[in-house]
C-alpha cells in the first residue's frame, strides 16, 4: 500500500484497491472454513448415497439420513423418468437365500487384515444336478420336464428371473465350450446381499461357469474393499483357478474395487469386465446437478485420500503391458455418466493389453438405462461370455 501511496495514485483509488484485496482474501478464508466444516457431514452424506445400506449400521443413519437420501433420490430419479428406489424385502431376499444355496459351496475367508468374510461358489455341475433332481432335462438352450408331472417342481427355475418360460420350458443361455474351466469373480454393489443377484447367477450357471460371491465389510474403506476382493480371489487361487481363469466382473460402483483388484493382478494375466463403470468417484459427483455436485465436491475429501482413491481410469493408466484383457460394456444414452465414458477408458487401458468394448443400443423414449442391467439382453450376454470364453466379442 505504502508503494502505491509513493507512485502517486489518488488516496481514494488505494484505498478502494486495499479494501477489495482485504474483501477477496476473507471470502477465500470464509470459503476455506466453510469447505473444512462441511466436509464431514458432507462426505458422511456422499458415503451414505454411494455405498447405500452399507453405510446404514448407526440410528442416526438409518432414522435420519436414509429417508433423507432415499427421497432426494426417488425425486431425482421421477425427474429421470426411472423407477423409484425400493427398499430390501427381507422375508424375500431370504427365501431367495435358501433357493441359491442349492447350487453353492458356502465358504469363509480370512482377509489379510484380518477380516472374516462369507462367500459362495456357485458350481456349474450342481446346476446340473438340481435340474436331473427335479425332473428336468437339458435340451441345447431348452430345460423341460422329463414327465408330465415334473413341471410343479422343475418351475422353481422362475427363481433365476431372467430365464425365459415358453409354456412349460425355460429358454437359457448355451452352455460355452470350456466354461466349467473359468470362474466370475463378482464384485457386486456395496451394500447388496448374496442373494439380490440370483439372475446373475442363473444366466451364468446356465452358460456353464462357476461364479463366486462374497459379502464386503461393514466398515466403509477403499483399503478395506480392496482386502475384501483380494480375500476372494486369493480362495479362488487355492481351489486351483489360474489367474487366467479368473474373470472379475462388476458393475457401477462395484468397478472401484474390481478395477483395483484389475490392478494389483493385471500382470499375472487376470480379465476384468465393468459394466456401466464411472471413471471416478470425483466424476459421478462432477455429473450430479448442483447444489448436489457443490456439496459432494466438499465432502470428497472425507471419502478419499491422494493414496487411497476411486479413480479407476488413473489405475487402469498405471498398468503395463500383459495378456490380460478388459471388456467396457457401456448403455448408449446412459444419463448418469459422461458420453465419453468409452472412449475414456479405452485411452486409459488401451495401452496395457486387448481392450474390448460393448455397446448397449439406445432405446429412444425410455428411462436412464444406467439403471437396467444390460446383461439381461440375449444378445449382449452372448457377446458377453464370448469374451470370457477367450474371444473377441
Amino acid at each position: 500500500m505504502l508503494d502505491a501511496v509513493r507512485s502517486g495514485l489518488p488516496q481514494s483509488i488505494v484505498y478502494f484497491c486495499y479494501a477489495n484485496s482485504l474483501l477477496e482474501e476473507l471470502k477465500e478464508r470464509l470459503y476455506e472454513i466453510l469447505t473444512r466444516a462441511l466436509e464431514a457431514p458432507a462426505g458422511y452424506f456422499v458415503k451414505i448415497s454411494v455405498f447405500r445400506q452399507a453405510a446404514m449400521k448407526d440410528r442416526c443413519s438409518q432414522w435420519v439420513a436414509l429417508p433423507l437420501v432415499f427421497n432426494v433420490e426417488n425425486l431425482w430419479r421421477s425427474k429421470q423418468g426411472s423407477p423409484p428406489h425400493q427398499s430390501f424385502d427381507e422375508a424375500r431376499l431370504e427365501k431367495s437365500a435358501v433357493f441359491l444355496r442349492e447350487f453353492a459351496e458356502v465358504r469363509t475367508l480370512q482377509t489379510q487384515d484380518g477380516k472374516t468374510l462369507n462367500w459362495k461358489l456357485y458350481r456349474p455341475e450342481k446346476f446340473q444336478q438340481w435340474i436331473t433332481a427335479n425332473g428336468g432335462l437339458r435340451i441345447g438352450e431348452w430345460i423341460v420336464p422329463r414327465r408330465r408331472g415334473d413341471w410343479e417342481k422343475l418351475k422353481r427355475l422362475n427363481e433365476f428371473k431372467w430365464f425365459e418360460q415358453v409354456g412349460q420350458a425355460f429358454r437359457v443361455p448355451a452352455v460355452v465350450p470350456g466354461a466349467g474351466n473359468s470362474c466370475v469373480l463378482r464384485c457386486q454393489g456395496f451394500g447388496r446381499t448374496m442373494a439380490m443377484d440370483k439372475a446373475f447367477i442363473g444366466q451364468h450357471l446356465a452358460a456353464g461357469f462357476n461364479y463366486a460371491l462374497f459379502d464386503w465389510r461393514d466398515e466403509l474403506s477403499i483399503k478395506g474393499f480392496a482386502e475384501d476382493a483380494e480375500g476372494c480371489y486369493q480362495a479362488l487361487r487355492r481351489e486351483g483357478f489360474a489367474p487366467s481363469q479368473i474373470k472379475i466382473m462388476a458393475s457401477c460402483r462395484g468397478t472401484f474395487p474390481a478395477t483395483q483388484l484389475k490392478q494389483r493382478h493385471h500382470a499375472e494375466g487376470v480379465d476384468a469386465v465393468l459394466i456401466q463403470p464411472p471413471l471416478s468417484l470425483r466424476k459421478v459427483i462432477a455429473c450430479q446437478p448442483g447444489p448436489s455436485s457443490h456439496i459432494g465436491m466438499m465432502g470428497l475429501g472425507a471419502v478419499e485420500t491422494e493414496e487411497e482413491h476411486y479413480d479407476s481410469a488413473a489405475r487402469l493408466q498405471s498398468l503395463r503391458p500383459s495378456s490380460g484383457r478388459l471388456c467396457v460394456i457401456v448403455s448408449e444414452g446412459d444419463r448418469t455418466l459422461p458420453e465419453d465414458t468409452e472412449e475414456q477408458f479405452r485411452r486409459a487401458a488401451c495401452h496395457a493389453g486387448p481392450f474390448y468394448a460393448i455397446r448397449e443400443p439406445k432405446v429412444e423414449g425410455g428411462s436412464d438405462p444406467h439403471f437396467d442391467e444390460p446383461l439381461r439382453k440375449p444378445e449382449i450376454f452372448r457377446r458377453y461370455v464370448e469374451f470370457l470364453a477367450g474371444r473377441s466379442p
